[in-house]
C-alpha cells in the first residue's frame, strides 16, 4: 500500500486538478487505518462494515458481488423479486451519498441493460469491445 502511495504522491496535484479519484480495492487497510494514508487515496466500501463518519469520507465507492444477491447468467431477465432486492441495495448505498459497482456481473447485453436500468453508477466488464459496441 505504501508503495502505491509513494508512486502516486508526486502526481498528487495533477491528479487533483484533473479530478481523478483513486479508489483502492482488494487488499485494503482496516478502516481505522485509512488516516495513515494520504487523502488522495480512497477505499472500496463494503456494506457489511460500519464506518465512522471520518472513515466514510474515505470511501470512494461501494463494491459488492452480484452473486451475493442473485445467481444469474445474464441470458434471461431477472425476476421482479430479484430486481427489487437489487434496487433496494442501490438505494441504500445512494442514501449514504456513495456510488456503487457490482463485480462478478455477466458480460451480456441483457446484463448491461439491467444494470443501467438499476441506476448503477459503474458497469464493469471483461468484454470491453462488446460493451463498447453495445453502447454505440
Amino acid at each position: 500500500m505504501k508503495t502505491v502511495e509513494n508512486q502516486l504522491i508526486e502526481h498528487k496535484e495533477k491528479l487533483k486538478k484533473a479530478k481523478v479519484t483513486i479508489v483502492i480495492s482488494g487488499e485494503m487497510p482496516a478502516p481505522i487505518d485509512f488516516e495513515k494514508y494520504d487523502e488522495m487515496l480512497n477505499f472500496d466500501g463494503r456494506m457489511k462494515i460500519e464506518y465512522t463518519k471520518k472513515e466514510l469520507k474515505r470511501i470512494g465507492l461501494y463494491s459488492q458481488s452480484l452473486g451475493d444477491f442473485v445467481k444469474w447468467t445474464g441470458k434471461n431477465q431477472l425476476g421482479d423479486d430479484e430486481i427489487e432486492k437489487l434496487e433496494n441495495f442501490v438505494k441504500e448505498v445512494h442514501k449514504k451519498g456513495k456510488k456503487l459497482r457490482f463485480w462478478g456481473t455477466p458480460d451480456t447485453p441483457t446484463s448491461w441493460t439491467t444494470l443501467m436500468n438499476l441506476k448503477l453508477d459503474y458497469v464493469g466488464t471483461d468484454n470491453l469491445k462488446g460493451l463498447a459496441k453495445f453502447l454505440e
